[in-house]
């Protein structure tokens, strides 16, 4: 029987990139960013790797870290979040470790409000097995501690901090997941990397996520081909999130590191107060139009708006490209919120979100929802 036995090719190792999720989990996910609210502490970190979306500074540089006094002012506000259907809390960065004290602060805040807590990080403190016990059980209110690393992180963070920190994180009963970032054709040292990691970490689940072209990756981008315009896919903007200086950003993703020049502005933290930037990220038509029902009838406006508009002969694959693009031309971002206010559309927005996520914020009497 061997010598018939006709064996074809070997596989090449795969990486999975993504999440492979139902129609329902995709709804969950979507649904989440409502119940989930993230701290960007500091824009301060010792990294500074080439795909990074965010403009992060040296550490010396404390100016773009949050005061201690406002991370206090935040964690006695978190009970009103929680009132709000809030119950996840992040934190990021650049590093949030940096930040420490605000960290420990608002984590057991959070974590005493009954929020979980996710951190992502990463590890560049864990210098030793004993220092990632020390760190880990310094911050007892973080459930969550996702670890950053790659071929971008590893010049300036080795491998084994990343996998002292997960064991240390696993010893004490939370919960580890590692995010690796991957060029759409994964190298033979991104394929060393994601098999150390399952070798040396069974218990921790390897998220793989494909670089975005932003930040310091603007010119070095990487999206895998898709298959249909980025219009019609899904946008999942993951959480509001509260900067470092208490201004508000849409989404964790494409906008996150963007101030002006898109439509979603909303007042300063310190001026409405976590419940109010929650009110007003919740009720904002035009975010919500797209995070319930993606890009196609904002395309559609856009196709009487500015017809001549290059968005719209060639709309960019990934809906976080094709979101970032649409803000070019400063004339798009008015008109598409003009048009997502008029009240006709305000009251099918509101529908579209009861429907799809079983929300009521833009039926709420007294919710600002233009």
């Amino acid at each position: 029987m061997g010598a018939d036995l006709e064996v074809g090719p070997l596989q090449p190792e795969v990486i999975p990139i993504g999440l492979m999720l139902s129609a329902e989990g995709l709804r969950e996910h979507q649904k989440l960013s409502a119940e989930h609210v993230t701290f960007s502490l500091t824009e301060a970190c010792p990294l500074r790797c080439a795909h990074c979306i965010v403009a992060t500074v040296p550490v010396v540089d404390r100016s773009r870290t949050m005061p201690l006094s406002r991370a206090e002012a935040y964690a006695a506000q978190l009970p009103d979040l929680v009132r709000r259907g809030v119950r996840l809390v992040s934190f990021t960065g650049g590093e949030p470790l940096l930040a420490r004290r605000q960290l420990t602060v608002l984590s057991t805040a959070a974590a005493a409000a009954g929020c979980d807590v996710t951190v992502v990080t990463s590890a560049h403190w864990a210098t030793s097995p004993q220092s990632a016990a020390r760190v880990i059980a310094s911050l007892p209110g973080v459930r969550y501690w996702h670890l950053s690393t790659d071929t971008y992180h590893l010049p300036f963070v080795g491998l084994e901090r990343v996998i002292w920190a997960a064991k240390a994180a696993l010893e004490a009963g939370r919960e580890v997941m590692i995010r690796l970032t991957v060029p759409s054709e994964p190298t033979a040292a991104c394929l060393d990397i994601h098999r150390r990691l399952r070798s040396e970490l069974p218990e921790a689940p390897v998220f793989c996520q494909n670089v975005i072209g932003m930040g310091r990756a603007s010119e070095g981008g990487d999206r895998p081909p898709i298959s249909t315009s980025g219009r019609s896919w899904p946008c999942i903007p993951n959480s509001m999130v509260v900067r470092f200086d208490g201004s508000i950003g849409p989404c964790c993703a494409g906008l996150v590191d963007t101030r002006d020049s898109h439509p979603f502005q909303y007042p300063n933290a310190d001026d409405i107060r976590l419940e109010g930037a929650h009110r007003a990220w919740s009720t904002d038509p035009l975010l919500q139009l797209i995070r319930a029902a993606g890009f196609d009838a904002v395309m559609g406006w856009l196709d009487e708006i500015a017809p001549d508009n290059p968005v719209v002969a060639d709309p960019p694959a990934h809906p976080c490209d094709l979101c970032v693009r649409l803000w070019d031309d400063p004339v798009i971002a008015p008109a598409l919120r003009e048009r997502a206010s008029r009240p006709e559309n305000v009251r099918k927005i509101a529908e579209l979100t009861r429907v799809v996520f079983g929300e009521t914020f833009m039926m709420e009497e007294g919710e600002p929802c233009s």
